[in-house]
């Protein structure tokens, strides 16, 4: 692996010094990113997060980090207010739904993963090959500080560097901290869709449910 930023951020209240905040973000040295991606990446990232940990590392999600990865998930559909799926996948069929770029976690000064992030291409056919679907899950001891927009913008920043030029989600209309988290980072609502699926688990189980269709569309890739 190999270190890409580490800077300090201001705290809460814009301190600084003793009190900063400070996000450490690893990639594989694979050759993945261009040479001017830890520029990009940490311009984009730090100069507008207000970290609630006091040391965050991003790095791409390995297999090896499925067990925690699936408990962050779980963690998330028990909330009812997640996604339509019951329960987690198996590593093998989250792997195979999963574009390969892109995917993070993001764990603490302790190493423990506290989140993580990923997509899934919307289509086969080769003209949606830059539209995807992504998931940011954070786990429930980490919520409400910070981790799910440091994992969503790293996110961004990443796919962009792969061709993506749509970003959507789906996301349950009374998941509002969610949708305010993507409207603040450049999404957009297309709309709402009405009774879309009915949910088969939880305290909502047998309900049709609406969820709010939002996406970004990149101002560099597809520009011409």
């Amino acid at each position: 692996m190999g270190e890409v930023g580490k800077l300090a951020l201001p705290g809460r209240g814009g301190r600084t010094g003793q009190n900063a905040h400070r996000v450490r973000v690893w990639v594989l040295a694979t050759g993945e990113y261009p040479n001017e991606y830890p520029n990009t990446f940490t311009n984009s990232l730090f100069s507008r997060l207000d970290v609630g940990m006091s040391d965050v590392t991003i790095r791409p999600l390995e297999p090896s980090d499925w067990t925690d990865v699936r408990t962050i998930f779980a963690e998330g559909i028990a909330t009812g207010h997640a996604t339509f799926e019951a329960e987690p996948p198996s590593w093998e069929g989250f792997d195979s739904g999963k574009v390969t770029h892109s995917r993070f976690i993001a764990a603490d000064e302790h190493g423990s993963i506290v989140g993580w992030v990923a997509a899934s291409p919307v289509s086969a056919r080769a003209v949606y090959s830059g539209v995807v679907e992504h998931s940011v899950y954070v786990s429930h001891a980490a919520r409400g500080q910070g981790i799910g927009r440091i994992l969503l913008q790293a996110f961004i920043d990443s796919a962009e560097k792969n061709g993506v030029w749509t970003i959507q989600s789906s996301i349950f209309p009374e998941n509002a901290a969610s949708i305010g988290l993507h409207s603040e980072l450049g999404f957009r609502s297309i709309g709402q869709r009405e009774r879309v699926a009915k949910m088969t688990y939880g305290p909502m189980a047998g309900a049709w449910r609406d969820t709010v269709l939002l996406e970004r569309r990149s101002q560099v890739n597809g520009a011409d």
